[in-house]
């Protein structure tokens, strides 16, 4: 089960507040992990204190080029040749991300040590583990409907080949009936997480016109939304009324939606981001 339901023999909110206050500082971050391997959960402690020592390694340390990932579909440094301190960290945090335990419900079925903390398994964000840092969660990648549900992106609401989503011909392991749930709430009430920033994925504010960038606010059955590249910049209402930054603009009576304005696409992403943790916070 997830993390923060496993174990209710520690007030968490303290120490993650701690670290929160002190976002640079690793020392909140070891006192925690010294006080999660007094209640036994010895993975999760261990793993926040060897992503805290990875992060410390000086430039010489991080110059072996087995620690380069770039254009390799496996990492040299998981081929366990290399002694040096930087790739026997990267194997040790791999093997404790990805160390098989028992899937809620008693069924016998297992997932990774990493979706058993956050509580969100891999179908719903495949890449997930790649969100930590220094032990913790601090931002969250995922396309808008996998982070605050919605239609879902996999089969496209389930009408790929023109298939009803209530039809028992529907098949899409990422959804049901073409709707997904949301994963950002579990994450930020994880205790394995300190969220600070959120990016949607396949959400982007449009090209400079006239020195602004901009979202679009559009009702969800608006015709005009559909699978186009427009649509990387529409929000649904309950996002885009979060939005506080930039200015607001409508185009006349016609218009079917606001346009929030930008000077730069910066801003809009940061703006984007807070408003999706105050949309989770009041879910």
């Amino acid at each position: 089960m997830p993390f923060s339901l496993r174990n209710t023999m520690l007030d968490h909110a303290p120490f993650l507040n701690a670290i929160r206050a002190n976002p640079a500082d690793d020392a909140p971050r070891l006192i925690y992990a010294d006080e999660l391997t007094a209640i036994e959960e010895y993975d999760r402690a261990e793993f926040i204190r060897v992503q805290c020592e990875f992060a410390k390694l000086n430039n010489t340390d991080r110059t072996c080029p087995d620690l380069d990932d770039y254009g390799r579909s496996e990492p040299r440094w998981k081929e366990g040749i290399c002694k040096c301190k930087g790739c026997m960290l990267r194997r040790r945090e791999d093997k404790l991300l990805h160390l098989d335990v028992p899937y809620p419900g008693g069924d016998g079925t297992k997932w990774s040590q990493w979706e058993s903390w956050l509580g969100v398994d891999r179908v719903q964000s495949p890449t997930g583990w790649k969100w930590f840092s220094r032990g913790f969660v601090h931002t969250v990648t995922a396309p808008l409907a996998t982070l605050i549900g919605g239609q879902c992106e996999r089969c496209e609401g389930g009408f790929v080949h023109g298939k009803h989503p209530m039809s028992p011909s529907h098949k899409c392991d990422n959804c049901d009936f073409g709707r997904t749930a949301g994963i950002l709430p579990q994450i930020v009430r994880s205790e394995c997480a300190v969220v600070e920033g959120v990016r949607a994925s396949d959400k982007k504010p449009a090209e400079y016109v006239h020195d602004y960038t901009w979202f679009i606010e559009r009702e969800p059955h608006d015709p005009n939304v559909g699978r186009n590249a427009e649509s990387r910049m529409v929000l649904p209402r309950a996002i885009f009324n979060l939005l506080t930054g930039g200015k607001i603009v409508s185009y006349g009576p016609n218009d079917t939606g606001g346009h929030r304005l930008y000077v730069t696409e910066q801003l809009a992403i940061d703006d984007l981001s807070a408003a999706l943790l105050i949309y989770t916070s009041r879910e």
